[in-house]
């Protein structure tokens, strides 16, 4: 992991407000990180970065693909950002937006695992190049600025969200006594022979 003051200056030139995290670590620890306002002096070498989600980032949002089918279908389903980061084991499960106003919500199996997860203000995600609890290496795939929609209404169906979410979750089987996502529709709409289609946000 390179020197993550480095990454910090980088960040804080953007506009988004980065918390300190512990290294190996998702979590931040200091008291209050929500209403606290972090400079790079208080991150050490090999601190992971975190960043607050929403308001206090001009809107940044992140929609975490938790499920890996719901990675697959991204690709069709989801627009396709110009940030996207990820890390070995699990590629391309995070696409960032700026869009304000728009609201967290997730969607969940009924075992209440997370399926995928659109993130704003009040949560934080952890950011290149931290180092995850599995010891991977966080890295960005796309490293332009994240892609804008400037009108929160029905922001969330236009970057193929809820479409993606609703058909994840719509296609769950049972697999010995499990609750898990089916494969086959997710690798039908990742070949385009599924309902998924390639779209466009709207950027006005």
């Amino acid at each position: 992991m390179s020197d993550s003051r480095f990454w910090v200056r980088r960040y804080m030139a953007e506009g988004w407000n980065v918390v300190p995290i512990p290294r190996g670590e998702k979590g931040p620890r200091i008291p209050n990180w929500q209403n606290t306002t972090f400079t790079e002096e208080d991150f050490g070498a090999d601190d992971n970065i975190g960043v607050r989600l929403g308001e206090p980032s001009g809107g940044l949002v992140d929609v975490d693909l938790d499920a890996k089918e719901a990675i697959t279908a991204a690709r069709t389903l989801l627009v396709q950002s110009q940030r996207v980061h990820g890390r070995p084991s699990k590629p391309s499960s995070h696409y960032w937006f700026v869009c304000k106003e728009l609201k967290s919500t997730r969607y969940t199996a009924p075992d209440g695992s997370v399926l995928v997860e659109l993130r704003s203000t009040g949560g934080q995600t952890v950011l290149p190049p931290s180092v995850h609890p599995s010891g991977e290496t966080l890295t960005w795939e796309q490293e332009r600025s994240p892609m804008a929609i400037e009108k929160a209404d029905n922001a969330a169906e236009r970057i193929g969200y809820v479409d993606l979410a609703e058909d994840v979750k719509g296609n769950l089987r049972v697999t010995e006594g499990r609750l898990v996502p089916g494969v086959q529709k997710a690798e039908a709409v990742a070949s385009g022979a599924g309902p998924g289609r390639a779209r466009e946000a709207d950027r006005a």
